[in-house]
């Protein structure tokens, strides 16, 4: 399946592609998105999840991403070009990712992310809220050295190896109610292959898209 059908002349729905990452970031740096890059957008690929870009007169005009666990799924990335907004494209476009999603990936809950501005899009759409989240700005070290933790007995803090994502992954799925294990294992090898790909973020770099994720990530909707 490479196309989506959306009820407007002239717009397509196409299945995310490498060669739309470009597109996608541009979009998103307009909105002041900048905590994305190529290699973030790229692993949706690498991890093969249901992602679809908005065309229109042969450019991109909008994304949304997918993450499927099996019974449910998260949606994000959801973002329209300003010059095409108010012909209900956002709306259009969650609700055929869900209807493919369930009739072909059998998905049972949607969740997703959302700053207050658009909680009323995302419940037009059939969304409800279900938490909410407050969160603190705060300036963080760009390195995190080491320090004995006082957590009480037997208890100790270790860098994460691969042999620990067993018994992490039995954890998640206690609380998270879907099995992630294979999404874990495939993060945590895509992060080792970038940490060894190319140096970390300078210290402004990695303050700033701190204070951006902190802010995008308030309210949960399902």
């Amino acid at each position: 399946m490479k196309e989506l059908t959306i009820n407007t002349p002239g717009v397509k729905v196409l299945r995310l592609r490498e060669e739309h990452i470009d597109g996608i970031i541009e979009l998103m740096n307009k909105e002041g998105w900048y905590y994305y890059d190529y290699h973030e957008l790229k692993r949706y690929l690498n991890l093969n999840q249901d992602c679809f870009t908005l065309h229109k007169d042969g450019r991109i005009i909008g994304s949304i991403f997918t993450t499927n666990y099996g019974n449910q799924a998260w949606i994000g990335n959801i973002i329209v070009a300003k010059e095409v907004r108010g012909m209900g494209l956002a709306a259009k476009l969650i609700r055929v990712v869900i209807d493919y999603l369930r009739e072909n990936k059998h998905v049972l809950t949607f969740r997703l992310g959302a700053v207050p501005l658009a909680i009323g899009l995302y419940k037009k759409v059939g969304f409800h809220a279900e938490a909410f989240t407050t969160s603190q700005e705060a300036e963080l070290p760009i390195k995190a050295e080491y320090e004995e933790m006082n957590l009480g007995e037997n208890i100790q803090v270790d860098k994460l190896s691969i042999h620990d994502l067993e018994a992490i992954g039995e954890i998640d799925e206690r609380f998270f109610k879907s099995n992630r294990l294979q999404l874990l294992m495939n993060l945590y090898n895509d992060s080792i292959k970038e940490r060894q790909r190319r140096p970390g973020p300078t210290r402004k770099e990695f303050l700033h898209r701190q204070r951006l994720v902190i802010r995008h990530n308030t309210l949960f909707i399902k």
